[in-house]
């Protein structure tokens, strides 16, 4: 592999690892692309591989910068989702692409996110014989490298891979070794979104083995074995379904209990308020968190003023930012990606995509360095495979 390729599998690796160390890498590699020239041909396979459509988010964030009023604020934002761009100079300028480095790439992802999670056992365990507290091992107390519902989102696409990319690990006792582990992890995290996630990864997987691939008895023992251990998990862990219980109970009652099931969902009635008044373009890139402020103002939420929450799901967040022309950007790109994904019956990716469209749901992925990355990265990454594929099979047929 080039010295290209071998850094765009390290920021892989380093995803669920270092916050510091990703930015560093992608530097690096944009750099190394910038100093192998033939800068001609990039440009020319950037417009065949539609990068406009690709960066088109990102512009629209510097156009609302015209009517932004914090600007500080503003162009923090621009450098949070700089990799909107960055990225798909890298993947979709890339004329060495090949699935070879495509499995490289996701299995370095899945060993970086295997030695995350190594880290927060061990920090865990390292906590736990000072403090004697059984919550070391649960939510953001074990999740201590991110925020626990983006690690659940790393971990669960970890978990994708391994079910649904053939080629990436090829040792069975390693592959069902590590996708325990995964597992494992995801119920200590404790995340709502993250275990709802792997609900719907593990019946994916099960569908596709009964009516795709006509696996009946591997079906049927994955099956009986996710029983087995859902049960064991819930009488070792009862910790880790009181979440669960918690956005059940907070859904279905009238309960003013503040937790974070309803805080967001105090959150999301505000912001509704906001879009309902700027709906057409939006407060402006840099002004969600004054205008979300002087909501919370208007109704004397005290605890959301003193912690300055942002929208908690990345559609109400950029619907006030950026009004209708920012989420139909948003929803097109990841149905366009989804049914690339589909249409090129590349089932990780398309899950990939749905996983990350239900996780926006809960949180402002795209306003966090660990969320932005990852989906841009990743997101990238798919497009790139999809529509070379797609080229390869329209060359065929012309042929």
């Amino acid at each position: 592999m080039s010295i290209r390729n071998n850094f765009i599998c390290f920021i892989a690796f380093a995803l669920p690892l270092s916050k510091q160390l990703v930015p560093p890498l992608i530097i690096l590699t944009l750099i190394l692309w910038l100093f192998e020239g033939k800068l001609k041909e990039k440009i020319q396979a950037a417009k065949a591989t539609y990068i406009l459509p690709a960066i088109s988010f990102y512009l629209l964030h510097l156009l609302g910068m015209i009517y932004t009023a914090d600007l500080k604020a503003g162009g923090f934002d621009l450098e949070q989702k700089l990799t909107l761009v960055m990225l798909p100079l890298l993947f979709l300028t890339k004329q060495d692409f090949s699935k070879v480095l495509f499995h490289q790439i996701l299995k370095s992802f899945v060993f970086g996110a295997v030695l995350a999670g190594i880290i927060c056992v061990t920090n865990a365990l390292v906590k736990y014989y000072f403090s004697n507290e059984i919550d070391s091992f649960f939510y953001s107390q074990f999740s201590a490298i991110m925020h626990a519902s983006y690690f659940a989102m790393y971990l669960n696409f970890a978990i994708i891979i391994l079910l649904f990319t053939e080629g990436v690990l090829k040792n069975t006792v390693v592959k069902i070794t590590i996708l325990l582990f995964l597992i494992a992890l995801i119920v200590l995290i404790s995340s709502k979104s993250g275990v709802l996630s792997l609900v719907l990864i593990l019946l994916s997987k099960f569908t596709n083995d009964i009516f795709i691939k006509k696996r009946y008895i591997k079906a049927v023992a994955m099956f009986f074995v996710l029983v087995t251990s859902t049960f064991a998990v819930y009488f070792l862990f009862p910790k880790s379904f009181e979440r669960l219980s918690e956005m059940n109970h907070a859904i279905n009652s009238s309960t003013t209990e503040l937790n974070t099931t309803t805080t967001r969902i105090a959150i999301w009635k505000h912001a509704a308020k906001i879009i309902s008044k700027h709906y057409l373009l939006g407060v402006g890139t840099g002004d969600v968190k004054d205008a979300l402020k002087a909501e919370y103002n208007k109704q004397s939420e005290n605890q959301l003023i003193e912690n300055q929450l942002n929208a908690h799901n990345q559609y109400l967040q950029t619907c006030i930012a950026l009004g209708l022309p920012g989420i139909l950007i948003l929803l097109s790109s990841l149905i366009a990606i989804g049914y690339l994904t589909v249409t090129n019956k590349l089932v990780d990716g398309a899950l990939l995509t749905l996983i990350i469209a239900f996780n926006l749901l809960f949180e402002s992925m795209l306003e966090t360095q660990s969320g932005v990355v990852f989906i841009s990265f990743f997101l990238t990454l798919y497009f790139k495979l999809a529509i070379t594929d797609l080229k390869s099979k329209n060359s065929i047929i012309a042929k």
